[in-house]
């Protein structure tokens, strides 16, 4: 999908007389690559001795610090970033002034940091806090903070992906607009899956029964971007959730009529669970998105409605996918919003559309990708596949000498069979020679989406050595010698000149060290035959002569 990475944020929070903790700590999970995000801190100014408080950012080259606000309740302001250099490196400094401290003493606050990501990223937000009192430095490592605050995480992870490899269209519903989605279902468990980007304060997410006006729960966006539901358990007390209006979160409501209990996930994090009481006794049910009071925009992708008898581990590990396929659910109701005009879909199964659009998506979503298999041969190389999407529309294999610059060598359409399979034959440039092969399957929307790249010819990085084989020409015996540079898995097999698999010798770990292997030509004829040794990405071919 993308990269789950880390950029080293290290968070110290400081005054001169007490350290405050910090209650929560939100931000968004997927962000898109060269785009804003948001990091909320809350907590609590409720220290008599509370002089001055500082929040360390320390962020590597690629994250730029846009700005950074506060808000006790009545607003944003922005407070002053400064920038230093302390024991702790290169911080960014963002200071709250004793006269703001006394003004919001004993109030909740909330200081909103926001970030561009500029490039590729390749390193978790890691974070200390500490207090000062003018005499004495106490500094708390991120696991401490999470034992005193279990709401506190002890590292940020943050997966970026490319916006451009997205999949199909979503819905974006305006100000005054909603999406009505009546449906039926006698299901003891309905599960719900849909992901969401929402700018629009006073929006609503919705469920109840079909053709009433009553509401079983909503899901608010309220001011300050906080979510907000409107049902809670006596025992069992949530705080709202800040979502960044820059990004798209993955929800999925759990309606479990057996036990007349709702479990809502954000990002896969359990957000709320509370009891609906008689719901067992319906069976017609409307769900909601409504932008009736917002001033914004809600954009929807891959909304679906499941009858539902998987685990939940099993929606979460698809929720990327365009088309995903349960192996035990039912699907009652699902859209992608692929259609290309917005009067196609407006009406379509009872549903109810008002002052909605159909844009292309930026939603971390993807089609299934086709795996590229590369066959060594003499002289050849045969690069094959499997198309695994319905939607796809072509497919064009690309080359490279570098693993960077790719062109074009081959070019075909699909029939849309998921089961149609594809292979080209690419000659060698030269004999060891690096080169670098990848798929781009282009749906029929336009949208496209790169496989990962396979590397064949000699790798950079020496994994392991191949040995001439001894003797060469040989009768009907010769040994191979692989001596592995590291611990690694390996594989060693033979085919005939056609490119023919005869014999597979090894396949598994190999310790570091040297390791022989024989081959035994005594029900083959004479010939050459190739023993490719093949460990990660790296690959080694050789020619062997059977002589009888």
């Amino acid at each position: 999908m993308g990269y789950r990475l880390t950029f080293g944020l290290v968070l110290l929070f400081i005054c001169n007389t007490y350290a405050q903790y910090f209650s929560s700590i939100n931000y968004p999970i997927y962000v898109s690559k060269n785009s804003t995000f948001q990091i909320s801190f809350n907590g609590a100014l409720n220290d008599d001795n509370l002089e001055q408080a500082y929040l360390y950012l320390i962020i590597d080259d690629y994250i730029q610090l846009n700005k950074a606000l506060f808000t006790a309740g009545d607003g944003y302001f922005k407070v002053p970033i400064s920038f230093e250099k302390n024991s702790y490196g290169n911080v960014n400094k963002i200071t709250l002034e004793k006269n703001i401290i006394r003004k919001y003493k004993n109030h909740p606050f909330q200081i909103l940091v926001s970030f561009k990501v500029n490039d590729e990223p390749n390193t978790i937000i890691n974070y200390v806090w500490g207090s000062f009192n003018g005499k004495k430095r106490s500094v708390y490592n991120s696991s401490y903070i999470e034992t005193k605050n279990p709401n506190i995480p002890s590292n940020i992870n943050i997966a970026f992906y490319d916006k451009g490899n997205k999949a199909g269209n979503m819905l974006a519903i305006k100000s005054g607009g909603y999406f009505h989605v009546p449906f039926s279902s006698d299901s003891k468990v309905t599960l719900f899956e849909f992901w969401a980007k929402n700018n629009s304060v006073g929006s609503k997410f919705s469920f109840g029964f079909s053709g009433e006006s009553a509401e079983l729960f909503n899901i608010s966006l309220i001011d300050f971007d906080f979510l907000e539901i409107n049902k809670k358990d006596e025992d069992l007390l949530y705080d709202n959730l800040f979502i960044d209006k820059y990004q798209w979160y993955y929800y999925t409501v759990l309606i479990n009529n057996s036990e007349n209990r709702v479990k809502l996930f954000v990002n896969e994090k359990l957000f709320h669970s509370f009891k609906l009481s008689d719901f067992i006794k319906q069976t017609d049910f409307e769900f909601k998105f409504s932008n009736e009071k917002g001033n914004g925009v809600i954009e929807i992708d891959k909304f679906k409605v499941w009858a539902f008898e998987d685990k939940i581990d099993n929606v979460f590990a698809d929720k990327f996918k365009s088309n995903n396929y349960l192996d035990n659910s039912r699907l009652i109701c699902g859209f992608n919003f692929d259609e290309t005009n917005i009067s196609k879909l407006n009406g379509k199964g009872n549903l109810k559309l008002y002052n909605s659009e159909i844009n292309l998506s930026s939603a971390p979503l993807y089609s299934d990708l086709p795996e590229l298999n590369v066959e060594v041969y003499s002289g050849f190389y045969t690069i094959s596949w499997q198309n695994k999407n319905v939607n796809s529309n072509s497919f064009v294999l690309e080359r490279s000498d570098n693993g960077s610059n790719f062109y074009e060598i081959y070019r075909v359409e699909t029939n849309g069979d998921e089961n149609e399979r594809f292979n080209y034959t690419d000659n060698k440039t030269s004999e060891g020679k690096i080169l670098f092969y990848r798929l781009k399957q282009i749906d029929k929307f336009g949208k496209y989406i790169y496989t990962s790249s396979v590397k064949v010819g000699v790798t950079a990085k020496q994994i392991f050595e191949l040995k001439p084989n001894f003797p060469n020409p040989f009768n009907p015996e010769t040994e191979i010698c692989v001596i592995m540079l590291e611990d690694a898995e390996a594989e060693i097999t033979i085919y005939d000149i056609t490119g023919k698999e005869i014999d597979k010798i090894y396949k598994g770990q190999l310790t570091k060290g040297m390791h022989t292997f024989k081959f035994d030509g005594s029900e083959y004829p004479s010939g050459i035959y190739l023993c490719k040794v093949s460990s990660g990405q790296a690959l080694k071919v050789q020619k062997m002569i059977l002589t009888k």
